[in-house]
């Protein structure tokens, strides 16, 4: 979308900005938990406690868990209170009931807590996504020269772009200068997921 176009003086130089938007569905979320867990000194060997762990955060729902942020203390009675903090990516679709699934996958000694879900792109994804904008909009430049060439009677070449350049502040920004929304869905789960759009900007230069 060709939103603002300037002729400077001298007419040497052309200068305009280009939007390219991408409204893409989120159909995944990062779930993080915490997991406290009460055991026996005997057992809190680190690879049989993980083991323990991943088994209830697999119950609670079957993803590739990654756990960090271990906290461990004695216990007077001779156990060991152990709390970590997992995460994991998920389908949308499994993201429901989440209180009552982590009281049942929990076990004698094991429980979860302090849920939360975050449906923010994975960066990798979002990466992607900016390196398709950045095409469609040095593409559009391609067929803008040809255009002001046509209209002009004289030859253009592209002189500089600036990817990034937004002056909306209440976005958030990638490392790649993008914009990020999120959509305007409501609900829980899967409908709470809804849509995030990612907005690039760019400021072109053309010279004569």
């Amino acid at each position: 979308m060709d939103t603002t176009t300037l002729i400077t003086t001298p007419f040497d130089e052309l200068r305009y900005r280009l939007v390219a938007e991408r409204t893409v569905a989120v159909e995944d979320a990062r779930v993080g938990v915490t997991v406290s867990a009460l055991v026996a000194r005997r057992e809190a060997e680190p690879a049989r406690l993980r083991e323990r762990i991943l088994g209830v955060l697999t119950r609670f729902i079957a993803a590739e868990w990654s756990v960090a942020l271990t906290r461990r203390a004695a216990d007077p009675a001779g156990y060991e209170r152990v709390a970590v903090r997992a995460y994991a990516r998920v389908p949308a679709t499994e993201v429901f009931n989440l209180d009552a699934r982590a009281r049942a996958a929990g076990v004698e000694g094991v429980a979860l807590s302090q849920i939360g879900v975050d449906y923010t792109l994975p960066p990798e994804r979002v990466s992607a996504i900016v390196h398709e904008l950045r095409g469609e909009l040095l593409a559009q430049v391609q067929d803008h020269i040809a255009d002001y060439e046509a209209r002009t009677g004289r030859a253009w070449r592209i002189g500089c772009v600036d990817f990034g350049v937004d002056d909306a502040a209440a976005h958030r920004r990638t490392a790649k200068g993008a914009a990020l929304d999120v959509g305007e869905d409501g609900g829980t789960g899967a409908e709470a997921a809804g849509a995030e759009r990612v907005k690039l900007v760019a400021e072109v230069t053309l010279r004569g």
